[in-house]
C-alpha cells in the first residue's frame, strides 16, 4: 500500500510541473511608427536576432519559415518552427527532448522560453523603426 501511495505522489507532482503546450498563433506583429508594415526582410532578422539573444538556434528553411532549437542545461531540448509574413507571426512546437511531453502537455518552462522568444522577437522589430 505504501509503494502504490507514494507512487501515486510522484505521479502527482510531476503532474504539477507540466501544462498545456502553448503555440503562439497569428499573432499580429507591431506596426511601424508610421503605421506601415515591416518589410519580411526585417521580420527574419528580428526574429534570427531574438533567437540568438534567447539561446535559440535558428535555422532558416526558407522565406517566411525558421526552426529554431534550444538546449538547457545540456539535457532538456526544444524545436519550434517560427513562421511570419508582414503582419503576422507563429511559433509551433514541433519536437522535444526530455520535458516531459505527453498528450499536448509538456514542462512549464517551454511556454515561458517561447513567451519570452515571441517577446524579444517584437522588441527587435520595435528597435529597427
Amino acid at each position: 500500500m505504501k509503494k502504490i501511495l507514494i507512487l501515486l505522489m510522484v505521479l502527482n507532482l510531476s503532474a504539477c510541473r507540466t501544462t498545456a503546450i502553448h503555440n503562439i498563433e497569428q499573432q499580429l506583429l507591431p506596426s511601424r511608427l508610421d503605421g506601415q508594415a515591416y518589410e519580411l526582410r526585417e521580420v527574419k532578422v528580428a526574429v534570427m536576432k531574438a533567437c540568438q539573444l534567447k539561446g535559440w538556434v535558428p535555422r532558416v528553411q526558407d522565406d517566411g519559415s525558421v526552426l529554431a532549437s534550444i538546449l538547457v542545461r545540456g539535457t532538456h531540448e526544444a524545436t519550434v518552427k517560427i513562421s511570419y509574413d508582414r503582419q503576422y507571426l507563429n511559433i509551433i512546437y514541433v519536437d522535444s527532448q526530455n520535458l516531459l511531453q505527453s498528450d499536448g502537455k509538456i514542462h512549464r518552462n517551454y511556454n515561458r522560453w517561447v513567451n519570452n522568444l515571441y517577446t524579444t522577437i517584437t522588441q527587435q522589430l520595435k528597435m529597427e523603426s
